[in-house]
């Protein structure tokens, strides 16, 4: 490519990748002060003592199973429920499902049937057109006028 044949877009890439690549020089070249701390020296092993301040923000273990086991209970309650609510869905639903099945079945019964009479008629009214096309012009006329009175 010659320098003549460059366009406006090509121009603008190439200023925006010069761009960015000074600013990552920039970056790279840029010093930073880390300054390292010197850890907490804590003599091993520690105790901890449990005040009355503790007891009083605190459950004791005997009031902390006894929530545990209040709230499994209830958890088990709950599941049951949810349980039960979708097993009776389940139930309901089945039933329904055979009910419609049923009506389908008449449904189905009930066209089989009509489309039976349709091509019987559809059979009958093509034998008439025959009939008519092969009867004289006069005579088809006087049926049709018969008809109308």
């Amino acid at each position: 490519m010659m320098l003549a044949e460059i366009t406006i877009t090509d121009a603008i890439v190439l200023a925006c990748t010069v761009g960015m690549f000074v600013v990552a020089l920039i970056a790279l070249n840029k010093k930073q002060v880390v300054k390292v701390e010197q850890p907490l020296k804590v003599e091993q092993p520690v105790t901890i003592t449990i005040t009355e301040a503790l007891h009083k923000v605190f459950a004791s273990k005997d009031v902390f199973e006894k929530h545990v086991d209040e709230n499994s209970k209830r958890h088990k309650e709950i599941f049951d429920k949810i349980e039960s609510a979708k097993e009776g869905a389940t139930t309901g639903t089945e039933q329904k499902i055979e009910i419609v099945r049923k009506d389908l079945v008449v449904v189905s019964n009930q066209v089989a049937s009509l489309k039976s009479t349709t091509d019987m008629q559809n059979s009958q009214l093509t034998r008439m057109e025959h009939t008519l096309a092969s009867m004289p012009s006069k005579i088809v006329a006087d049926l049709v006028n018969a008809k109308k009175l």
